[in-house]
């Protein structure tokens, strides 16, 4: 049913239960997965504004920390015996959610996997939501997953 299967992590614990997800996924439908790992924008994560901190060294960091991520995806690629690649895109100032759809479009996927924080109310308008984002404007079905959390208060596991 589905032959290529796009997912984005961000290195959250959350992204790595999205990853086993469609990595289990795609090994059902002997699929093929693109891992996509945007880089936040060092403006999204400070605050006030210029000079606020050292932007340079926050901005290796979250790229070293984005590739040891797409590192281990290539790893579980083997071990779950699924063809698959890997992408670091910079979004040159785009919402997240954009990039990943113009991705998912320029890669064909004909599903997306992704995964939800599952923030509400203040921390949702302050923060905003990728997932949501995504849901309104894809043309793709969107397979989302919940937070472990999610599945804890539902008496899952």
């Amino acid at each position: 049913m589905f032959s290529r299967i796009m997912t984005g992590i961000d290195g959250t614990q959350t992204s790595v239960r999205v990853l086993a997800e469609a990595l289990r996924f795609a090994s059902q439908e002997k699929a093929v997965v693109l891992v996509v790992s945007v880089l936040i924008p060092v403006s999204d994560t400070l605050g006030p504004g210029p000079g606020f901190g050292d932007t340079v060294g926050l901005s290796l960091t979250l790229k070293a920390r984005a590739q040891v991520a797409l590192s281990r995806a290539k790893d579980l690629f083997i071990l779950a015996g699924v063809e698959g690649e890997t992408r670091l895109i910079d979004p040159c100032d785009q919402d997240i959610a954009a990039v990943l759809l113009n991705e998912a479009a320029r890669w064909q996927a004909d599903l997306i996997v992704l995964g939800t924080h599952s923030r509400h109310g203040l921390e949702r308008l302050l923060v905003g939501s990728t997932t949501v984002s995504c849901l309104r404007a894809s043309h793709v079905p969107i397979l989302v997953i919940p937070p472990e959390s999610c599945r804890v208060a539902a008496g899952q596991s």
